[in-house]
Order: structure tokens, then C-alpha cells, then sequence
């Protein structure tokens, strides 16, 4: 199991909550009422996962897994709630994959390695106001995931080892503050090279206001600092725009957003870099079209803007080609669309890639997906992405598919 020592103190809300009960019998009562009216949930998630990348060995990555979570979340007791998650994933068939673990160096990467976890386990305390507190390992997701997010789509989830805490207390307004002392990573849940877990001694601060359907503003610092992976550390500060605006009868969705990056800790970069979003929607009830354009920045080709804390399969196409920013960082432009007809949801998205200083031509992907829900518990999903290379050879030609099918109870 993933635990780091630096996160046993955040679950002594609950070691105290039961010393608590043990002296009042009345008290014992309402604790196991809220035990038994917790609720149990199960999800399952297979997925079959191709890589064809163009490269020494020519070998193709097949990785057949099985994601098993179980879930447990209490009634609330005292003002007190507790959940438990637990993970496991387990390899259906022959490794013929590098899950960063197995040590098959020979095939593309997959990083989806067995193993079980414990996903979550937290408290939360809602006795003051309009200010939730949830104390323990956790997923947190703040805005689009662009800098921080819990990468859903890997089979071993990245949670945090933190204390959150909610501010609601002014209408519209939610300030979110969290002090993150260890990060459980998508390469666990076994120790290895890169680390499971990320020792860590960082603070993030989020501030979201709503003032109408047309804007929703935010500003943002996350300081980030890992003592056993020193070159994540960074601090970002930033703010961001968005909104929904009628147009006849459609609607135009935007977004913006800049920040400025530089390190922090005992990152050995000096580099100081700024970041980019625009992007506009445009559609009606089932369909719609997007247009984007991002850029993370870099400091004279020393260092560019890194997020080693986002769901980052969400930016920059689906091949996984820019996980780590290069030096010369990276201009995206992009556009897509999306359509929903009986239940069948079809996205087709495609992207250039140049690098931001010197602007070398990193190549381009063209992405696909078509999911289906049946009976609100099944989903079936197929999903493609083609990467071609361009000029710079560390970023080669790279053809994904995936195949996934999930149940939740």
C-alpha cells in the first residue's frame, strides 16, 4: 500500500473522534448508526491498451488491466465523516508493456502497473461555517486539472496525502486552501524509479468567483516542493476566465488564462517562464465546435513551464507526448468537435505542435473517442490517438488505441 509516514498525522482526526465515542454511550450509538448507514460502492474498469511507437526495439505495448475500487463513506457522526477506497489493480495476461515497474525497457510505456492501494482514506468536519475540512489521502481536482487533478485516467489514480479546507462563507465565492505533505502517484503503488510518492512540503491556494453564467473568474499560487524529486518543484501563480454566452440560438464558451512559472525549493533550475490559454466553443444542444491555443513558455531554452501535479492526458493530445514540457516549451494549437446522438458521445480533436522558443515543428496528432452509457452502470469506450513526428527526433511517430469497458455499483 501506498502510505507515507509523513501522512499518518493527518488521520489522528479520526484516532480522536473514537476516543471520543468510547466515553459516552450515547454518543456510541449515533457513531454506529453513522457506520451503518454508510455506503459501499464497487466499480470495475477493464482496459485494453495498444502502443505502436516508432523506435530501436519496433516492439508493440499490449497492456490488458483490471482496475477493482471498492468504497466505503460513513453517515456523518458528531459532524464528523469518514471515507475509505481501496484500489487494485491487476494484469489480465502477459506484461508485453513497460509499466515503469516490470522492467520490460524493450516495449513502449504504459503506466499502469499492478498492485493495491489505498486510494483514499479521509475525514471531514463541517461544525464551522460554510468551511468544510477534510483532512487525510484524497483526490483533489481544481478547475480544469490543468495544475492540479487526480489524472483519472490511468488505472492507479494520483491522490494526496493533505488537508483541505473550503471557504464558502461569501455567496459565490469559494476559496480553497490545501498544505499537500505527500502526492501518491500514478506509478505506484510499488516503490521504484520515478517515485511512487512524492515527499512533499507544498501549499495551494485557489480562488473562485461566480458572477454570472457569462464569467467565472480565478486566481490562483500553488507552490510546489518535493524533497525526493527536486526538479518538479515550482511555484505558479496565475489567474483564469470563463463563461457561457448566448449567441442567437447558440452558445459561445470561452476560456483564458496566464500565470507565471519559476522554480522553487531546491529545483536547480533558475528559470522564470510564462503560461497561456485561449479557447472558444461554439455549438447548439448536441453538438460543438473548439478551437484553442496554449503555450507553456520557457526561459531561453533553460527550462520551460512544468505541471507535475495535473491530469496532464487531458492537454496536448492523448498520445502522452509532452508529459514532461521540453526546454524550449511548447505552443499547442489546436480545435475539435464534439456530437452526441442515442446516447453515443463522439469527439474528434487534432493538434500542431511547435516549440515556443525557436519554434521548432514538434509534429501533430489527430484524436478520436466514441463512448456509450447503458443503463447508467455500463460504459463502453474506444478511443484512438496518431502522433507524427516533425522535426525534432525525440518525438517519433506513436499510433494509440484503447479499449475499456466499465461497471459501477
Amino acid at each position: 500500500m501506498k502510505c507515507s509516514a509523513l501522512a499518518r498525522p493527518l488521520f489522528a482526526p479520526l484516532l480522536v473522534a473514537g476516543a471520543v465515542a468510547g466515553v459516552n454511550a450515547h454518543a456510541e450509538d449515533l457513531l454506529g448508526d453513522a457506520i451503518a448507514k454508510g455506503k459501499v460502492n464497487l466499480e470495475l474498469r477493464y482496459r485494453l491498451e495498444n502502443v505502436d511507437q516508432e523506435s530501436a526495439s519496433d516492439k508493440e505495448a499490449f497492456a490488458s488491466t483490471l482496475r477493482t475500487r471498492l468504497r466505503y463513506a460513513t453517515g456523518e457522526w458528531a459532524q464528523l465523516s469518514a471515507l475509505v477506497e481501496l484500489d487494485n489493480v491487476s494484469r489480465i495476461g502477459e506484461d508485453r508493456y513497460n509499466d515503469t515497474r516490470n522492467g520490460k525497457t524493450q516495449y513502449p510505456t504504459v503506466v499502469d502497473p499492478d498492485g493495491g492501494d489505498l486510494n483514499q482514506a479521509l475525514v471531514k468536519y463541517v461544525g464551522i461555517a460554510n468551511t468544510p475540512v477534510t483532512v487525510g489521502r484524497q483526490r483533489v481536482n481544481l478547475d480544469n486539472q490543468r495544475w492540479i487533478g487526480s489524472v483519472g485516467w490511468r488505472q492507479n489514480e494520483q491522490t494526496l496525502d493533505a488537508g483541505v479546507v473550503e471557504f464558502k462563507g461569501v455567496d459565490r465565492l469559494t476559496v480553497t486552501y490545501a498544505y499537500v505533505t505527500g502526492v501518491n502517484r500514478i506509478n505506484g503503488p510499488e516503490q521504484g524509479t520515478p517515485p511512487a510518492i512524492y515527499e512533499s512540503d507544498s501549499t495551494l491556494l485557489n480562488a473562485k468567483y461566480v458572477v454570472g453564467p457569462a464569467l467565472t473568474a480565478v486566481g490562483y499560487a500553488y507552490a510546489l516542493d518535493f524533497d525526493n524529486a527536486a526538479a518538479s518543484s515550482n511555484r505558479t501563480v496565475g489567474v483564469r476566465a470563463t463563461g457561457k454566452v448566448p449567441v442567437g440560438e447558440f452558445n459561445l464558451t470561452y476560456a483564458g488564462e496566464l500565470a507565471r512559472q519559476a522554480d522553487n525549493g531546491d529545483n536547480a533550475a533558475d528559470y522564470d517562464a510564462a503560461y497561456g490559454l485561449a479557447e472558444v466553443g461554439f455549438g447548439k444542444g448536441a453538438w460543438e465546435v473548439q478551437a484553442g491555443y496554449e503555450m507553456l513558455g520557457s526561459d531561453d531554452g533553460v527550462a520551460a513551464v512544468q505541471a507535475p501535479l495535473a491530469t496532464l492526458h487531458k492537454f496536448q493530445g492523448w498520445a502522452d507526448k509532452f508529459l514532461t514540457t521540453p526546454a524550449n516549451g511548447l505552443v499547442d494549437v489546436y480545435g475539435g468537435a464534439t456530437y452526441t446522438v442515442n446516447g453515443y458521445g463522439f469527439t474528434v480533436a487534432y493538434h500542431q505542435y511547435d516549440a515556443e522558443e525557436g519554434n521548432a515543428d514538434y509534429g501533430s496528432e489527430v484524436d478520436a473517442q466514441v463512448a456509450k452509457t447503458f443503463a447508467k452502470r455500463y460504459t463502453l469506450t474506444f478511443k484512438y490517438a496518431n502522433f507524427s513526428d516533425g522535426e525534432v527526433a525525440a518525438y517519433t511517430d506513436t499510433k494509440k488505441a484503447w479499449l475499456m469497458a466499465e461497471a459501477k455499483f
